[in-house]
């Protein structure tokens, strides 16, 4: 077990995704980043909402030994209390990688969603738009431009 999955499981501790323990949710979501050839956000994946759901902070990532680029992108994904969607989805799209990573947790999300939760799905299909306004650039890579048109086509 690698240390951001060690984290990952402590800080949520006996949270649930739905009725699932919540590590099916971050190995969804590790899954469909290996599925794009994106492995090299995994320790991102399995932290991507620690700093959200937890007492961790960014700084208690560095002091575990958490890299400080993987730390970064965790933090751009990472929804404060305050502020609107057109805010948190600006500080995502700082950093491709944090791109990458908000759009496989939102993938996991609409697909876990559709059958199991309609009323987030329909939050989700909503946000699509601000989501792609604020997030989407032509200079991403080939990769992260078949992640945009899979997540839009989950929503057809």
């Amino acid at each position: 077990m690698c240390l951001a999955q060690k984290i990952a499981l402590a800080a949520h501790g006996d949270q649930k995704y739905g009725g699932n323990p919540y590590s099916y949710h971050l190995e969804a979501v590790v899954g469909l980043l290996r599925e794009y050839s994106l492995a090299q956000l995994e320790d991102a994946a399995w932290l991507h909402d620690v700093l959200e759901d937890s007492n961790t902070s960014f700084f208690d990532l560095i002091e575990a030994g958490v890299d400080l680029d993987t730390a970064y992108v965790v933090s751009l994904v990472t929804k404060g209390l305050e502020g609107s969607n057109e805010e948190y989805f600006r500080q995502v799209s700082l950093s491709e990688a944090a791109v990458q990573l908000k759009l496989a947790d939102r993938m996991c999300n609409v697909l876990e969603s559709r059958s199991n939760a309609p009323s987030l799905f329909k939050k989700y299909r909503k946000e699509f738009r601000v989501f792609f306004k604020y997030c989407y650039s032509p200079h991403y890579s080939p990769t992260t431009k078949r992640m945009w048109k899979d997540l839009a086509e989950l929503f057809v």
